[in-house]
């Protein structure tokens, strides 16, 4: 991260890949980052096949993330957008997994390409599919490109995919543009409109995009962080083996 924003400081925009990674982590931790450099991040990541091409049901894409982070007024905290191109992360359907839920209606195909919403359908032999149809599918492919292939790690379709992560991080300049109060008013004056704006029947708010996840972070740092009993009991039982300390 450090890197892509000297390099933007220098140039006005620096990227950055990094191939055949361990588990890369939350992308809007990175983008959030620059963002409070006073910069834009644009990050992506391709992952271990575990989605299907729009119209097919076969495993060759990752949940392939991406995620965007802008800066705001001194105080505020960065806008920042991070989402899977799956309908779902995979994380998350491991939860409702080991909670018992289902899965949301559209999430899962089964191994015989039949929607399903049994969360052990994608653990024998299912897929996810991507979010928006062929919109989602388009955004996997370019993380594809841009973060698996130009990072050397390669695609998730491919036979010889390491089962890392592939990542690409850019990082722009805002004042190689404008000047950066220009953007922080034009910014603030956004948020204004749409924060004034009606909301729909069902809704108490309009929020903007990380909105809810800051509040959440807040509140979970002053209550703490839930955790699903079976996620519990599974962790606790490998502390037993290791002869660690359980939680």
């Amino acid at each position: 991260t450090d890197t892509a924003v000297n390099l933007a400081r220098a140039q006005g925009v620096g990227l950055v890949t990094v191939g055949r990674c361990n588990h890369i982590g939350r992308l809007g931790e990175y983008v959030e980052k620059v963002s409070r450099a006073g910069q834009i991040g644009l990050m992506a990541c391709n992952s271990p096949p575990a989605v299907a091409p729009y119209g097919g049901y076969t495993r060759l894409l990752g949940t392939n993330p991406i995620a965007w982070g802008a800066p705001r007024a001194s105080g505020n905290p960065p806008i920042v957008v991070d989402f899977a191109t799956a309908t779902i992360a995979e994380g998350k359907l491991r939860i409702a997994h080991a909670i018992g839920s289902k899965a949301p209606l559209g999430a899962v195909v089964d191994k015989h390409g039949q929607p399903s919403t049994d969360t052990a359908a994608f653990y024998d032999g299912g897929a996810l599919t991507t979010f928006g149809g062929y919109k989602g599918f388009g955004l996997s492919v370019m993380a594809e490109l841009m973060a698996g292939m130009l990072s050397g790690t390669g695609s998730s379709s491919d036979p010889d995919y390491n089962q890392g992560n592939g990542t690409a991080l850019f990082a722009i300049d805002v004042g190689r543009f404008l000047p950066a109060d220009d953007f922080m008013e034009q910014v603030d004056a956004l948020e204004g409109r749409l924060h004034a704006a009606r909301p729909a029947a069902g809704f108490d708010a309009i929020q903007m995009p990380g909105e809810p996840e800051w509040r959440s972070r807040s509140r979970r740092t002053a209550e703490g962080i839930p955790i699903p009993s079976a996620a519990l009991a599974a962790i606790n039982d490998l502390a037993e083996e290791l002869r660690v300390n359980p939680i």
